[in-house]
């Protein structure tokens, strides 16, 4: 299965950029911004749009294209409109995101461990 590519939907015209990224064997991811769902996003499709989405849906005033993972690293989706994550639902080894887009860029932030901790 091919991890990053291009998508063209020739029906509605529309253009999509998309990277799937490996995750471990027990690996959870947390972040995204504000939700009102579960704090582990591992199962979940998000997508970072804001919109006044009150309380009652799962739309955030506070959307963050940014996870990390309890093995020390961070991923930012560095992207102005809507990114749209599938963290492990469609694929349980994978975080997958996308943007409608001909672009997409991303950056990955590592922690480094001390010595002795």
């Amino acid at each position: 299965m091919k991890n990053n590519g291009y998508v063209q939907d020739t029906n509605n015209q529309r253009n999509y950029m998309f990277e799937r990224l490996d995750l471990g064997v027990g690996e959870t991811v947390y972040g995204l911004g504000e939700r009102f769902t579960a704090l582990v996003r591992n199962g979940q499709t998000v997508e970072t749009w804001n919109r006044d989405g009150g309380t009652s849906t799962e739309q955030a005033y506070k959307n963050i294209p940014f996870y990390m993972t309890n093995r020390g690293y961070g991923v930012l989706v560095n992207h102005p409109q809507c990114v749209s994550f599938e963290v492990g639902s469609e694929k349980v080894s994978k975080v997958q995101f996308s943007v409608e887009s001909e672009y997409l860029e991303y950056l990955l932030s590592t922690a480094r461990r001390r010595s002795g901790t």
